[in-house]
Formats: structure tokens, sequence, C-alpha cells
């Protein structure tokens, strides 16, 4: 399978850097939070925030195969402001797949479903974005019916954070992960 990682050492580096929320170009983040069933979401800036204060949150590794690949912080998601949490329908859910795979390994099959949850959301509207709103003036076209012009011009990192949120699940840790440093040592994206 596409993303398991075997028993050999990695081809890739294996040294962490500072890579994670801090210094990505996104406009929102959504967690999914597998045992919560739900995405939780805000503006990458007010997560930002939250890290460049010098966090008191507790500083956690991640480990694949035994090789230190990320660290973040866990900030509870009461703690990002106007972070909106919203629930996964059962049919999005089941659809993606991410119920069957493993919290630990997947990586890029974890990143596939989890998209998918979100670009399904998206396009039910389930999951409100930012919109910049345009009044028309011009007669010609409120007469053919154009009173207001929309526009979307979102970027949107999305997150499979396992235990995220305040679920019923017993692994649910009321957290969101809050990466800040990485190595890829297989090349999984």
């Amino acid at each position: 399978m596409a993303g398991t990682v075997g028993a050999t050492r990695p081809p890739g580096n294996t040294s962490l850097v500072d890579y994670g929320i801090q210094n990505e170009e996104s406009d929102i983040r959504a967690h999914v939070g597998v045992y919560a069933q739900s995405v939780y979401v805000y503006r990458t800036e007010k997560g930002q925030a939250v890290v460049a204060g010098k966090p008191s949150y507790r500083l956690v590794p991640v480990y694949t195969a035994r090789i230190k690949t990320a660290e973040g912080y866990l900030v509870p998601v009461g703690d990002i402001e106007d972070c909106q949490d919203y629930n996964i329908p059962e049919d999005i859910f089941a659809l993606s797949g991410i119920g069957q795979l493993p919290e630990r390994g997947y990586q890029g099959e974890k990143g596939k479903a989890a998209t998918y949850i979100v670009n399904q959301m998206l396009q039910r509207g389930l999951i409100p974005v930012p919109l910049t709103i345009t009044e028309v003036d011009d007669k010609a076209m409120q007469i053919q019916g154009v009173d207001v012009h929309t526009q979307a011009d979102v970027r949107i990192q999305v997150k499979c954070d396992y235990r995220a949120g305040n679920g019923t699940h017993p692994r649910c840790t009321g957290n969101l992960f809050l990466q800040v440093k990485e190595c890829n040592p297989w090349g999984i994206h």
C-alpha cells in the first residue's frame, strides 16, 4: 500500500526543520478529528498567534517507525480564537474510509481521506468560507437579476488530527495538534 513505512532506513531527511503552522501560507486550517468525527476550522493567523505567543502548551513529538517526524503543541480547541467545529456527516465519513485507517502509519492515505472529507463538506456548504462581497450598482446587471457578486479565494490547509476535539470517544484529547517542526524521511505527501 502506498505510504506504508517499511523497516528499512528511510531515504530522506530525518532531521527536524522549522516547518508548520508558523510558516504556512494558508488562510484557513481544517483539522479532521477522526475520533470526534468533527472538523475544527479556524483562520490560520489565529493559530499562528497562539504559536507566536511563546505558548506554555505542551510540545509533543510524533514518531513514525521510531523516527521523530514532527513536533507540535497540544492546544485546547477553545484557546484558538473563533475555532468552530462541524460534525462530519456519516455518509461522508464512511465514504472517506478514514475510519478504517489506523491512527499510526499510512500518512498519505489519511491525508487524502481528510481532504476528501473537507472537500465534500465544502461542496455541501457545511463549512462556511469567507467571501468577498460586492453590491452590484450596474442597472443592466440588476435588471438581469444580479444584485450581489461574491467571490471566494481561500487557501485551506487540511490536517488529519486523529485525537482532536471534544468528542465522546475516549481517545479525544480536547486539543488540536499545531505542528511547528517536521521531517519527511519517506517523501510522503
